[in-house]
């Protein structure tokens, strides 16, 4: 079908633990979730999309899907970037809170 074998492999490894990991955790709590990580009709439809279009810096399919589906989570910043100032801001931070902890 001519895919990118990468795609199959991340979607497999990565995403498939991820998800495993949320069903146990969710399992207790999450009763009316559907998850689409099982649906090979939506997995073709989003492999026949145009490998640009899925990926940084655009990531268009996912920016049009929630646009579509919830389009106030577009107000938040999408992986915004950690800068090692912020780093060791909250480095400092969690030593503090340790100190006063360990007294």
């Amino acid at each position: 079908m001519n895919y990118n074998i990468l795609d199959l492999f991340y979607w497999e490894q990565r995403a498939g633990s991820w998800f495993a990991q949320n069903c146990l955790e969710f399992d207790t709590t999450w009763y009316d979730v559907f998850f689409p990580f099982n649906s090979r009709g939506l997995l073709m439809e989003m492999l026949a999309v145009d490998e640009a279009d899925r990926q940084a810096p655009g990531h268009e399919l996912y920016r049009q899907l929630m646009l579509r589906l919830w389009p106030a989570v577009l107000s938040e910043p999408i992986n915004p970037k950690t800068t090692l100032k912020g780093l060791k801001r909250l480095s400092r931070a969690i030593e503090r809170h340790l100190k006063r902890f360990l007294r």
